[in-house]
């Protein structure tokens, strides 16, 4: 008599067990929407079941080709995304309009939207979160302290120094703003030990020339998606987006970085943070 609890919690067990593998979910068409997103869904080696990703997805390009295009993530159409008949969607709360938004949640096609990958913070929770989804913990959990592990080998290169003052201009279609509080550009440059002389507003603003003569930062960075910036000539690359007057500025450092690696914010975070502090800290060696 006593054998049958245990015989019963036995059966139980693997019951749960059988009903936890019947409520996995369908990945044999999985739609990621958003380049973070993109990018931890084949960093975690399940790129495999993507059948199409949107406009932002461009990493890692070899793996991506042949993908659907499914439009841009803050102006997605829901029919064509619903179209391809997907068993999944993965996204984030950028996804815009929402309208369209709202359409694919009340699809019934199952779809999770992570925090928008913005800082540290939100990029690890969101990683977190999508390898419980593919149920691939293990793998998020290794890329989790790898990024980890990147971000403080770049706090040991800027321990105790004095942080430059930066300021982080985004130029992308010919329209040149600077970066805020709450924005991508903000979060990347605090982390790779910058103090960002914009931070008394949120988000992206458009600043005058003359403000930006009375900044007086050690460090420009301009985040571009505009190879044809790049480049170490500080003056060059402040002409083509219309301020060659700052390039006379005392003792000026002026970087343009691409846009689509530094504020990506996915599994390349922790490398990022590591080269960005290299530019910042010149004189300090790994």
């Amino acid at each position: 008599m006593n054998r049958l609890p245990n015989l019963i919690g036995i059966l139980m067990f693997f019951a749960t067990a059988l009903i936890g593998r019947d409520l996995k979910y369908d990945l044999s068409r999985l739609v990621t929407i958003g380049g973070p997103v993109t990018e931890t869904v084949f960093a975690l080696g399940m790129g495999k079941h993507v059948i199409a990703k949107d406009q932002s997805s461009i990493y890692p390009p070899d793996l991506l080709v042949g993908l659907e295009d499914v439009g841009y993530i803050r102006s997605i159409n829901a029919e064509g995304v619903l179209s391809i008949n997907p068993s999944l969607i993965l996204t984030t709360k950028s996804l815009g309009p929402k309208v369209a938004a709202k359409q694919l949640l009340n699809s019934g096609v199952p779809i999770h939207q992570t925090e928008k990958m913005i800082d540290l913070e939100s990029t690890i929770e969101s990683i977190r979160v999508i390898g419980e989804i593919l149920d691939q913990r293990d793998r998020s959990e290794n890329l989790i302290e790898e990024i980890q592990m990147n971000i403080d080998q770049a706090k040991s290169l800027y321990a105790n120094k004095k942080k430059p003052s930066v300021l982080f201009l985004m130029n992308h279609g010919g329209n040149t703003q600077a970066a805020g509080k709450g924005t991508k550009g903000h979060g990347i440059l605090t982390l790779s030990g910058g103090e960002n002389m914009f931070s008394d507003f949120r988000g992206y603003k458009p600043v005058s020339k003359e403000a930006l003569l009375t900044t007086y930062p050690d460090v420009i960075l301009v985040a571009t998606m505009n190879p044809h910036l790049a480049g170490n000539n500080s003056k060059e690359i402040l002409e083509k987006i219309n301020l060659g007057i700052l390039a006379d500025l005392p003792d000026l450092r002026v970087y343009a970085i691409e846009m689509s690696y530094y504020m990506s914010f996915g599994p390349r975070t922790g490398q990022a943070v590591l080269d960005l502090t290299q530019k910042l800290f010149p004189k300090q060696s790994l």
